[in-house]
């Protein structure tokens, strides 16, 4: 069974976790992760960091985590939505 591909917008203040927790997942791979702001926490590792959400989706993700702040967070999921990529928003949503 090949892994699920995740992208992750964001690694901030809640970033840096979602990013360790996506890691400790069975059957899903952190493949991609996009800061305007860079990886301010290093939690990139080998990854690059891109620049924005249209990068993350052009990575080819099946599913993403949102940890942006809240108030990018309607822009960052209706995109996703758009381009067919599973979304899981950190709350609060917008």
């Amino acid at each position: 069974m090949s892994k699920l591909r995740v992208g992750l917008l964001g690694v901030g203040m809640m970033g840096r976790h979602h990013a360790r927790v996506i890691r400790e997942v069975e059957g899903v791979e952190l493949v991609a992760i996009a800061d305007p702001g860079g990886d301010p926490h290093g939690v990139g590792g080998d990854l690059g960091v891109l620049p924005d959400i249209e990068s993350l989706i052009g990575a080819g993700v099946d599913m993403a985590v949102v940890a942006v702040p809240t108030r990018f967070h309607e822009d960052a999921a209706l995109k996703l939505a758009a381009a067919g990529v599973h979304t899981l928003v950190e709350k609060p949503i917008a």
